[in-house]
């Protein structure tokens, strides 16, 4: 097969690309719908191997599964100039922590990737997600006028 007959293969398969990802976040009572991520991993998951013997034949047995960046996942959100999604990630993650309403350990985190085809990709939901950090935003006073971004970090259980 030439180059650009692969090429156009590739094209008319609407491959995946590092842009259109959108973000739903519901924790501690609170909703956050449809944000634009500027950037994320999709989580991986991982299932140990273990190796059982049984009257002299070895088998090769799923253990325990491990979900990649579960206790420390990042997502750089973009800022708008009202700051009204970081306002109400931070009332999240004062309400997941107010142990004397149960909040805690209740929450989701949705990710949804955007194809430029059709609209919607696939989706991933982090369950039993909290918020462990909400990171800085950086104005400069001399910048170059670029929209400011601020990362949050999540823990969850597992994502289906």
């Amino acid at each position: 097969m030439d180059p650009n007959a692969f090429r156009a293969l590739l094209e008319g398969q609407g491959l995946s690309r590092d842009f259109g990802f959108s973000v739903d976040v519901n924790i501690g009572g609170g909703t956050v719908s449809q944000v634009l991520a500027k950037g994320a991993a999709l989580p991986g998951r991982n299932i140990d191997n273990l190796v059982a013997y049984v009257y002299g034949q070895e088998f090769q047995i799923g253990g325990a599964v491990r979900y990649a960046n579960a206790a420390s996942y990042p997502i750089e959100f973009w800022c708008p100039s009202d700051g009204a999604i970081r306002k109400s990630l931070e009332t999240m993650s004062k309400k997941q922590f107010d142990w004397g309403k149960g909040q805690s350990g209740n929450g989701s985190v949705t990710l949804k990737q955007i194809s430029p085809k059709s609209g919607a990709g696939a989706s991933y939901t982090l369950q039993k997600a909290e918020i462990r950090d909400i990171g800085p935003i950086n104005y400069i006073l001399d910048g170059t006028g670029e929209v400011v971004t601020f990362t949050v970090t999540f823990a969850y259980q597992y994502y289906e």
